[in-house]
């Protein structure tokens, strides 16, 4: 049985005392070695216990990066939450305003998770507080990660950075079963190059765009392993033909928008789509391949 005494910490540890503390003496310590929490100093086995939500959240970034093992199927989640820790830091300052109506707006340390969800979630966040108490969370749908490429990744925590910024502004929109997304919030996204629907729906990433010279920037990958990702927003580009091996079952819908802004979208092989854009009014049709004359197929998620 652990024991623990709980006690609070003379002092807050900065940001990086934090993690340094936490990644040195929070791990490795055997579920039955008794244990002292909250004195903050160097001895082994002793945790210290934070009292903010900063200090949790450092604590648990600094965990996350040294574990071995903590897996969805056989993707490992370390590097890919060091990854998405270390755009969120750049994304944020380069994107996300530093104020609204003449108040700071200060990035805060965010709470990365991977909680599975249905295949058309991308990510989201918790606005105020997660159901264990803890703040700016930001899940990333695991059953994507070996399916879509850095960039669709990195554009995904970007979506959620914008929706963090709106519940630290305070203007966010309430919690509604059609997860309506704001004007500004829209009006930002399109800037940026990552449109969306007002409910939130993926129209895709715009490329050029300030997001798009981002990920070059940062040597961000457009394909991933097994199958090429179409050109984003345009039909430009070259898709790897699948082999019947890797032939994914899903096709690709798209509406009638001109070429740089069309959507498309996922569907399963067997599926109808009844959709309509709410740019051009069209209904989704297939996309065709205009040499063959065939279905095209991509892997993804709806």
């Amino acid at each position: 049985m652990t024991t623990a005494v709980a006690t609070p910490c003379p002092n807050l540890l900065s940001p990086e005392a934090e993690r340094k503390s936490a990644a040195g003496l929070a791990l490795g310590v055997h579920p039955n070695t008794p244990v002292t929490v909250g004195v903050a100093d160097s001895s082994e086995g002793i945790i210290p216990l934070p009292y903010s939500d900063e200090a949790i959240n450092l604590m648990i970034a600094a965990f996350q990066d040294k574990l071995v093992g903590w897996k969805s199927g056989a993707t490992e989640l370390s590097p890919v939450v060091k990854n998405i820790r270390n755009w969120s830091d750049d994304l944020w300052p380069r994107f996300v305003p530093v104020s609204w109506n003449g108040k700071h707006i200060h990035q805060p340390p965010l709470l990365f998770r991977f909680a599975a969800e249905h295949a058309r979630v991308l990510g989201h966040y918790v606005p105020d507080r997660n159901d264990t108490g803890l703040r700016w969370e930001i899940s990333i749908n695991p059953r994507h990660l070996s399916l879509i490429a850095e960039v669709e990744l990195a554009s995904t925590v970007l979506h959620e950075l914008l929706h963090c910024f709106e519940d630290l502004a305070g203007t966010g929109p309430k919690k509604s079963k059609n997860n309506y997304h704001s004007a500004w919030f829209r009006r930002t996204a399109e800037e940026l190059g990552i449109p969306c629907t007002r409910y939130g729906g993926d129209l895709g990433i715009r490329d050029p765009s300030r997001f798009m010279d981002w990920a070059r920037e940062r040597g961000l990958r457009t394909t991933n392993r097994k199958v090429a990702v179409l050109a984003y927003g345009s039909d430009e580009g070259s898709q790897e033909p699948a082999t019947p091996a890797t032939l994914p079952k899903r096709k690709v819908w798209e509406c009638r928008c001109a070429v740089g802004v069309r959507v498309s979208v996922l569907v399963a092989r067997r599926a109808e789509l009844s959709a309509r854009c709410e740019r051009c009014n069209a209904l989704f049709e297939k996309r065709r391949d205009p040499t063959s004359g065939t279905d095209v197929y991509r892997k993804g998620a709806t």
